[in-house]
């Protein structure tokens, strides 16, 4: 399999273990064209376009997360993207393409990361108000709204960088911090913040460019830089290595399979006609 000059997919050893997934479509967002596209996993066609025409408002679509709630009623399921445009997380009744609830963030969407092992909970980076907005289902909407927000904006320490990537788990929020200047150097700093207080509890700098992935229920994440092309495990509790692979330079946004057998990794430097696939084998994880 060839790809453009946009992405590499590395494919290195089974690190989760999780269900199979039970949804058939995948969402793209259309960020100039306003619009969301719904893909059939299986055939790749488009089940559905949502654009500003249903929606009733022109928005700017950045990322897409499959939300889960949950109340009296048993879970639901919602499509949530963020909206450059007028600084707000949209949620949606995908199939039915119609609004279920708009909410403010912040200026300068940015990631997002829900996770259905974490019903009700959103999180979302801002990097023009820098910092993230944690979103909470409460209550259902018919008494009284549904949803509350609460904000962390970076500290002093970190302003002169830009919040870019986010994920959490049942007590943290991670961060990405991109373009931190302190002491004659720039780095990208990873900030675990306390999902309750909102206080940073540690940190860590890496080199620049940094993406993350996990999924909420494991206990380490994905850290790719960039700029060096190393692919880490990080304990969450710890923020310590676990693993490291030696991957090209050009790492960017990282998914894994929820059956734990591949991680992948988009490399926007890889030139035109790279072999899309690189083979497991290419890629030993080392001990820490």
């Amino acid at each position: 399999m060839k790809n453009g000059a946009f992405a590499v997919l590395i494919v290195i050893l089974s690190i989760f273990t999780a269900g199979a997934d039970p949804y058939d479509f995948t969402v793209v967002a259309n960020r100039s064209g306003s619009s969301i596209s719904l893909l059939d996993v299986g055939s790749a066609g488009e089940i559905r376009e949502i654009g500003s025409r249903k929606l009733g408002f022109d928005f700017e679509p950045m990322y897409c997360s499959l939300f889960r709630q949950t109340s009296a009623g048993g879970p639901s399921d919602s499509i949530v993207f963020g909206d450059g445009k007028n600084d707000q997380v949209v949620f949606l009744d995908g199939m039915a393409g119609t609004v279920r609830q708009r909410v403010t963030v912040g200026k300068g969407v940015i990631h997002q990361f829900a996770d259905r092992t974490l019903p009700n909970l959103l999180v979302v980076a801002t990097d023009i108000e820098k910092g993230f907005t944690v979103v909470e289902y409460k209550r259902p909407p018919s008494s009284g709204g549904g949803f509350e927000t609460r904000r962390f904006n970076l500290p002093q320490t970190f302003t002169s960088g830009k919040p870019h990537d986010i994920i959490a788990d049942q007590k943290y929020v991670y961060l990405s911090v991109l373009g931190v200047q302190s002491d004659g150097k720039t780095f990208d700093a990873l900030l675990q913040v306390d999902q309750v207080s909102l206080q940073i509890v540690a940190t860590r700098e890496f080199s620049k460019e940094i993406h993350l992935f996990s999924p909420a229920a494991a206990p380490y994440f994905i850290v790719v830089e960039q700029e060096s092309g190393t692919i880490r495990l990080i304990e969450k509790e710890t923020l310590n290595d676990l693993a490291r692979v030696a991957g090209p330079k050009g790492g960017h946004g990282v998914f894994a399979s929820r059956d734990g057998k591949n991680i992948f990794v988009t490399n926007i430097e890889a030139a035109a006609g790279a072999d899309s696939i690189l083979p497991s084998e290419w890629y030993r994880v080392q001990k820490a």
